[in-house]
């Protein structure tokens, strides 16, 4: 995206955290709501350790490996030191790449300073994130598609709504008898094998 041929405009309307920030960081101007969720840059690993509950309740795991470290982050162990520091150097690498990558997105209105200040992985609302100069305009969805117009230099642009169609009655009332019609249809099969197998 950040390549792209064409002009490319992010807006944040409720959550954009984490990896949401990532790929609207990667525009050519990102916008959100002022009490919007954005920021998050940092990096996650959450291991489960479900050993002692798999004990409680009878159950054991076997694991059959060739390689020392293959069942790195199984739930039915604790993690050993070395498997921790593979972690740790897999966390801190992706972590240096994404703000590495936030700086080259942001580049002339963002310093390494000002990134290390809040790169810590707190969530940050819409307004802190543009007084952090994370984002380059607070405005709503609508004015967002106008700006984007307006730096794309469209006089009369077009809106292409992608999601979930709006059900009509009609489409309910069709889902609901076909529905029915095909559990009833599954009723008389059953009741016809039933018939079968009596004989």
């Amino acid at each position: 995206m950040h390549d792209a041929k064409k002009p490319v405009y992010a807006y944040i309307n409720s959550v954009g955290a984490s990896g949401g920030y990532y790929i609207a960081a990667a525009s050519d101007y990102v916008m959100a709501d002022e009490d919007s969720i954005t920021g998050s840059i940092g990096v996650i690993s959450i291991l489960l350790n479900v050993q002692e509950l798999m004990q409680k309740i009878g159950v054991k795991a076997t694991v059959l490996k060739e390689g020392n470290l293959k069942d790195m982050g199984s739930p039915f162990k604790e993690p050993t030191a070395d498997e921790n520091a593979v972690f740790e150097k897999i966390l801190s690498q992706a972590f240096n790449n994404f703000k590495r990558d936030v700086l080259l997105f942001r580049q002339g209105k963002l310093s390494p300073s000002m990134l290390d200040e809040i790169a810590d992985g707190r969530v940050l609302t819409g307004r802190q994130a543009f007084d952090a100069n994370l984002l380059d305009g607070l405005t709503t969805r609508e004015k967002a598609l106008q700006k984007s117009a307006e730096l794309a230099g469209l006089k009369n642009p077009g809106h292409i709504q992608y999601g979930r169609r709006e059900l009509s009655f009609s489409d309910l009332f069709f889902s609901a008898g076909k529905s029915f019609f095909s559990g009833a249809m599954s009723g008389a099969g059953a009741q016809a094998n039933a018939q079968v197998s009596i004989r």
